[in-house]
């Protein structure tokens, strides 16, 4: 079998693995691609992966400018939110993981903040 003889394959053969995973739609038949797809293969998998949890152990400081350059903030209610639990449910860094994720898999991440009523975040 020479090089361009998997061209020219019937519409009857079955697709091997390595087509679908190089691109190759020998079928003519679409293959839709979004996020849940794309992370069936292990290097995307492993790319997002590795992307989200490396930006999400990096530490979230809320910094005030001052003449001598800027100094962090550790007293203000965002930098206590951010850097302890930012809602019940999920820790600092579940939360970032997760908001990493949908920006790398879907373009964007919406976050809903609750306020008191001061209008502090306190969620």
């Amino acid at each position: 079998m020479g090089f361009f003889d998997r061209f020219r394959a019937n519409k009857s053969e079955k697709r091997s693995y390595l087509d679908f995973a190089l691109g190759l739609n020998l079928s003519g038949n679409k293959v839709a691609v979004n996020a849940e797809t794309a992370l069936t293969f292990s290097a995307v998998y492993a790319a997002v992966r590795l992307i989200s949890e490396t930006i999400s152990q990096l530490p979230f400081n809320y910094y005030e400018r001052t003449a001598n350059g800027r100094l962090i903030k550790s007293d203000h209610p965002l930098h206590i939110l951010v850097n302890s639990e930012p809602n019940p449910i999920r820790t600092k860094f579940v939360f970032f993981e997760l908001m990493v994720n949908s920006l790398l898999l879907y373009g964007n991440a919406y976050i809903h903040i609750e306020r008191n009523q001061r209008g502090l975040p306190v969620e």
